[in-house]
Protein backbone atom coordinates (compact mmCIF):
# COMPACT_ATOMS: atom_id res chain seq x y z
CA UNK A 1 0.00 0.00 0.00
CA UNK A 2 1.22 3.52 -0.84
CA UNK A 3 1.58 6.27 1.79
CA UNK A 4 -1.60 8.36 1.91
CA UNK A 5 0.37 11.51 2.75
CA UNK A 6 3.14 11.71 0.13
CA UNK A 7 1.76 9.16 -2.36
CA UNK A 8 5.37 8.09 -3.12
CA UNK A 9 6.73 5.59 -0.59
CA UNK A 10 5.42 2.28 0.72
CA UNK A 11 3.19 2.67 3.80
CA UNK A 12 4.73 1.04 6.88
CA UNK A 13 2.65 2.56 9.67
CA UNK A 14 -1.09 2.28 10.30
CA UNK A 15 -2.68 4.99 12.48
CA UNK A 16 -6.22 4.72 13.88
CA UNK A 17 -7.95 7.71 15.49
CA UNK A 18 -11.41 8.32 16.92
CA UNK A 19 -12.55 11.87 16.22
CA UNK A 20 -16.04 12.79 17.46
CA UNK A 21 -17.05 9.15 17.41
CA UNK A 22 -15.82 8.62 13.83
CA UNK A 23 -12.96 6.18 13.27
CA UNK A 24 -10.27 7.52 10.93
CA UNK A 25 -7.49 5.32 9.57
CA UNK A 26 -4.31 6.46 7.90
CA UNK A 27 -1.47 4.53 6.24
CA UNK A 28 1.84 6.37 6.26
CA UNK A 29 5.45 5.75 5.26
CA UNK A 30 8.10 6.07 7.98
CA UNK A 31 9.18 9.55 6.80
CA UNK A 32 5.65 11.02 6.85
CA UNK A 33 4.86 9.31 10.15
CA UNK A 34 7.99 10.79 11.75
CA UNK A 35 7.04 14.24 10.43
CA UNK A 36 3.48 13.90 11.81
CA UNK A 37 4.88 12.71 15.13
CA UNK A 38 7.18 15.74 15.38
CA UNK A 39 4.27 18.08 14.58
CA UNK A 40 2.02 16.39 17.16
CA UNK A 41 4.64 16.39 19.92
CA UNK A 42 4.76 20.20 19.86
CA UNK A 43 1.01 20.26 20.56
CA UNK A 44 0.99 17.70 23.39
CA UNK A 45 -0.42 19.00 26.65
CA UNK A 46 2.32 19.32 29.25
CA UNK A 47 1.18 17.99 32.64
CA UNK A 48 4.33 19.31 34.30
CA UNK A 49 3.36 22.89 33.45
CA UNK A 50 -0.19 22.35 34.74
CA UNK A 51 1.05 21.02 38.08
CA UNK A 52 3.53 23.87 38.40
CA UNK A 53 0.79 26.41 37.69
CA UNK A 54 -1.53 24.84 40.26
CA UNK A 55 1.23 24.84 42.87
CA UNK A 56 1.98 28.48 42.12
CA UNK A 57 -1.68 29.31 42.82
CA UNK A 58 -1.38 27.60 46.23
CA UNK A 59 1.43 29.81 47.48
CA UNK A 60 2.31 32.73 45.28
CA UNK A 61 5.34 33.74 47.35
CA UNK A 62 8.54 32.18 46.07
CA UNK A 63 10.55 29.99 48.42
CA UNK A 64 13.72 31.53 47.06
CA UNK A 65 12.97 34.67 49.07
CA UNK A 66 12.77 32.54 52.24
CA UNK A 67 16.07 31.94 54.03
CA UNK A 68 17.61 28.50 53.30
CA UNK A 69 17.13 27.28 56.89
CA UNK A 70 13.37 28.05 56.69
CA UNK A 71 12.79 26.38 53.28
CA UNK A 72 10.70 23.23 53.13
CA UNK A 73 13.03 20.34 52.28
CA UNK A 74 12.88 16.56 52.39
CA UNK A 75 15.26 15.37 55.13
CA UNK A 76 15.92 12.11 53.28
CA UNK A 77 16.90 13.26 49.78
CA UNK A 78 17.30 17.03 50.25
CA UNK A 79 14.85 18.03 47.49
CA UNK A 80 13.25 21.38 48.28
CA UNK A 81 9.59 22.12 47.67
CA UNK A 82 10.70 24.76 45.16
CA UNK A 83 12.65 22.09 43.23
CA UNK A 84 9.63 19.75 43.33
CA UNK A 85 7.47 22.53 41.89
CA UNK A 86 9.90 23.14 39.05
CA UNK A 87 10.37 19.49 38.00
CA UNK A 88 6.99 18.08 39.22
CA UNK A 89 8.74 15.01 40.62
CA UNK A 90 9.63 13.89 44.10
CA UNK A 91 13.16 12.86 44.96
CA UNK A 92 12.14 9.90 47.13
CA UNK A 93 9.15 8.27 48.85
CA UNK A 94 9.63 10.39 51.98
CA UNK A 95 8.93 13.59 50.02
CA UNK A 96 5.21 12.77 50.30
CA UNK A 97 5.39 13.15 54.09
CA UNK A 98 7.79 16.09 53.97
CA UNK A 99 5.58 18.15 51.63
CA UNK A 100 2.24 16.78 52.88
CA UNK A 101 0.90 20.14 54.05
CA UNK A 102 1.58 21.69 50.64
CA UNK A 103 0.54 18.84 48.34
CA UNK A 104 -2.66 17.65 50.04
CA UNK A 105 -4.66 20.71 48.86
CA UNK A 106 -3.15 20.21 45.39
CA UNK A 107 -4.28 16.56 45.29
CA UNK A 108 -7.75 17.61 46.44
CA UNK A 109 -7.93 20.14 43.59
CA UNK A 110 -6.80 17.67 40.95
CA UNK A 111 -8.45 14.44 42.11
CA UNK A 112 -11.26 15.66 44.36
CA UNK A 113 -9.72 13.70 47.25
CA UNK A 114 -6.29 13.20 48.78
CA UNK A 115 -6.71 9.43 49.26
CA UNK A 116 -6.39 7.00 46.35
CA UNK A 117 -9.13 4.38 46.43
CA UNK A 118 -8.57 2.78 43.04
CA UNK A 119 -11.19 1.52 40.62
CA UNK A 120 -13.19 -1.67 40.41
CA UNK A 121 -13.08 -3.40 37.03
CA UNK A 122 -16.42 -3.15 35.17
CA UNK A 123 -16.50 -6.68 33.76
CA UNK A 124 -15.71 -8.48 36.97
CA UNK A 125 -16.68 -5.69 39.38
CA UNK A 126 -19.45 -7.51 41.25
CA UNK A 127 -17.41 -10.69 41.57
CA UNK A 128 -14.36 -8.72 42.67
CA UNK A 129 -16.33 -6.78 45.30
CA UNK A 130 -17.88 -9.97 46.60
CA UNK A 131 -14.46 -11.65 46.86
CA UNK A 132 -13.08 -8.62 48.70
CA UNK A 133 -15.98 -8.70 51.16
CA UNK A 134 -15.46 -12.43 51.79
CA UNK A 135 -11.76 -11.84 52.31
CA UNK A 136 -12.47 -9.08 54.85
CA UNK A 137 -15.02 -11.25 56.67
CA UNK A 138 -12.52 -14.12 56.90
CA UNK A 139 -10.01 -11.78 58.54
CA UNK A 140 -12.70 -10.59 61.00
CA UNK A 141 -13.65 -14.21 61.72
CA UNK A 142 -10.04 -15.11 62.47
CA UNK A 143 -9.76 -12.10 64.80
CA UNK A 144 -12.94 -13.18 66.60
CA UNK A 145 -11.54 -16.71 67.01
CA UNK A 146 -8.25 -15.32 68.36
CA UNK A 147 -10.24 -13.22 70.87
CA UNK A 148 -12.29 -16.33 71.72
CA UNK A 149 -15.52 -14.60 70.62
CA UNK A 150 -16.87 -17.82 69.16
CA UNK A 151 -20.50 -16.68 68.78
CA UNK A 152 -19.38 -13.69 66.72
CA UNK A 153 -17.08 -15.96 64.69
CA UNK A 154 -19.99 -18.33 63.99
CA UNK A 155 -22.16 -15.44 62.74
CA UNK A 156 -19.39 -14.28 60.45
CA UNK A 157 -18.83 -17.88 59.23
CA UNK A 158 -22.53 -18.14 58.35
CA UNK A 159 -22.41 -14.83 56.50
CA UNK A 160 -19.36 -16.00 54.53
CA UNK A 161 -21.11 -19.25 53.68
CA UNK A 162 -24.23 -17.45 52.41
CA UNK A 163 -22.11 -15.08 50.29
CA UNK A 164 -20.15 -17.97 48.80
CA UNK A 165 -23.36 -19.84 47.96
CA UNK A 166 -24.75 -16.75 46.23
CA UNK A 167 -21.79 -16.53 43.84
Amino acid sequence: MICQECQKREAAIHIKKMVNGVKKEQYLCEVCAAKKSADASSKIFNLKHLLSALMEMEGSSSELSVPKEKRLECPNCGVSYERFKSISRFGCAECYQSFETKIEPLFRKIHGNSIHRGKTPKRKGKEYSLNQKIKTLKIKMQQAINEEAFEEAAKIRDEIKSLEEGK
